[in-house]
């Protein structure tokens, strides 16, 4: 009945596509290795049964493409005491076409033969949803359930598969609907003016966390394997080339009324005409106290970002894993604005993705010394390394390189992926950082350009 099922489901003719591989992303050649170490027994390449032969009937072609994806998953999830980073992520856009023109096999045939153990797919971006039956928030792809697609045939290849979210962008529609319920700065901008794109909401209220919660149910009733809270944070405020460090508070998008209210009744030693006077003017009462002040603020704005945490943490109730992307490089500034206090809610995951985008490795003259990928790891293995070991989440670092066709000769730019996981290989058979437990890739459409270029065409 399996082999039934799937043959039906399967029936339209995948075109057979070539991977359009980078130079500047070397990592795909994994692929090659990998096919090189299948058993003989596997007998030809599995994938190739993916697309249609001449004379071969389509049904027996399927189920033989379905056993050798069982037979390479066993193969590709072999016990190897040498793999430095067992577990693999990658992180992935899904289309239209992934379904209807079944560029979905292609796709989780490329994840599988790079070995990825942890499938991020992006399920709620702008406001809209890749399932249908949400009563808030409209279908990306309407009539198609794309969740429920990648979730079968991650689970048919034994990868786990994560719905990634950007938690706090509501979208242009919620925004115009509920304007009383997005972030504000103390110049009464909201977050789109210094984030394009973005149509942040406050972590605070609730209605947000109703509309979170819903989706978290619907999620576990996709079997899911977990839920990646990503932009779980204030928007970031740049001054030039980098993070805006002012101590001024009205830099900080804390200024929507419902959720500042929220403060002061929980803060009333923050509800005084001397600090709203500062919030207002960027004045305090007393200069020397700027810093103080400025940091009692932001730490307000931190508990409800935690406040929300627990609120999801206490819905998902142990139906799938909780996992969170951020940005480690937050405690390279003393006043950024994204208020990603990290190190405040480690605890409460089960995964943790440290965003590691700095341009170099471990060593870059001034004034951008310190914005390599090793203090970033530094700063995130600490992190983990404080908690009691009970309470350690798996330590997954994401790491990323330009877009192929990206000048190399731009001042800034990422080493390839290939040197960054060799990079990471070699601190981790040093034992330097002995938390991390994994690698992710972003992502799919960046290893795989020409692919992305097709899939992105469907819609």
């Amino acid at each position: 009945m399996r082999r039934l099922i799937l043959a039906m489901l399967l029936a339209v003719a995948t075109p057979a596509l070539a991977d359009g591989v980078s130079p500047i992303q070397r990592l795909v050649t994994a692929h090659d290795a990998f096919m090189a170490s299948l058993p003989a027994t596997l007998g030809p390449h599995p994938w190739a049964l993916r697309d249609p032969a001449p004379g071969v009937p389509r049904s027996a072609q399927l189920v033989a493409y379905d056993d050798a994806i069982a037979a390479a998953r066993k193969w590709s999830r072999r016990a190897d005491a040498s793999d430095l980073v067992p577990r693999k992520g990658l992180w992935l856009r899904p289309y239209s076409g992934d379904l209807s023109d079944l560029d979905i096999l292609k796709v989780m045939d490329d994840a599988q033969s790079l070995g990825i153990t942890d499938l991020f797919v992006e399920t709620f971006w702008g406001g809209k949803l890749i399932y249908p039956g949400n009563p808030t928030f409209p279908d990306r792809y309407p009539g198609v359930d794309l969740l429920k697609a990648y979730v079968r045939e991650g689970h048919r290849r034994g990868i786990r598969v994560h719905a990634w979210l950007h938690t706090l962008n509501f979208g242009p529609a919620w925004a115009a609907a509920h304007p009383d319920t997005l972030v504000k700065d103390g110049f009464g901008d909201l977050s789109g003016e210094v984030e394009k794109g973005s149509d942040t909401v406050s972590p605070a209220l609730p209605e947000v966390k109703v509309e979170l919660d819903r989706i978290v149910d619907e999620l576990a009733s996709h079997s899911v394997d977990g839920v990646m809270l990503d932009y779980l944070r204030y928007p970031t405020r740049m001054k030039g080339d980098d993070i805006d460090s002012t101590p001024d508070p009205r830099d900080f998008f804390g200024y929507n009324a419902r959720q500042l209210a929220l403060i002061e009744q929980r803060h009333p030693e923050l509800d005084t005409p001397a600090f709203q006077n500062f919030l207002e003017t960027g004045v305090p009462a007393v200069e020397s106290d700027r810093q103080a002040d400025l940091d009692r603020f932001k730490e307000a704005l931190s508990e409800d970002l935690t406040g929300l945490i627990d609120n999801i943490k206490a819905e998902v109730h142990g139906r799938m894993l909780l996992d969170a992307a951020y940005f480690p490089d937050y405690y390279f500034h003393e006043n950024d604005t994204r208020v990603q206090e990290s190190a405040e809610w480690a605890n409460r995951f089960n995964l943790l993705s440290p965003m590691c985008y700095e341009f170099y490795l471990d060593d870059y003259p001034a004034p951008y010394g310190t914005y390599t990928i090793w203090r970033a790891l530094r700063i995130a293995d600490d992190t983990v390394a404080q908690l009691p070991p009970a309470q350690r989440p798996l330590l997954m670092p994401s790491f990323t390189a330009e877009i192929p066709g990206t000048p190399m000769t731009a001042p800034f730019h990422h080493q390839t992926l290939r040197a960054q996981v060799a990079f990471l290989k070699g601190l981790l058979f040093d034992r330097t950082f002995p938390e991390v437990g994994g690698v992710a890739y972003f992502s799919y459409g960046w290893i795989f350009p020409a692919f992305e270029a097709v899939r992105k065409a469907t819609g």
